[in-house]
């Protein structure tokens, strides 16, 4: 974790509004919303 890659750019270190962070950050948000209602959907089934 201490050595910088140049090429898969991590979410917190991407500052720069370029394309493929913000697709990047777009596809983490929506598999974090997946998860979430995953969770919550899982949790009322069970629960």
């Amino acid at each position: 974790m201490d050595q910088p890659r140049p090429t898969p750019v991590p979410p917190g270190a991407a500052r720069t509004p370029t394309p493929e962070g913000r697709g990047q950050l777009f596809l983490v948000g929506i598999v974090a919303i997946a998860l979430a209602v995953l969770v919550v959907a899982l949790m009322a089934l069970i629960g």
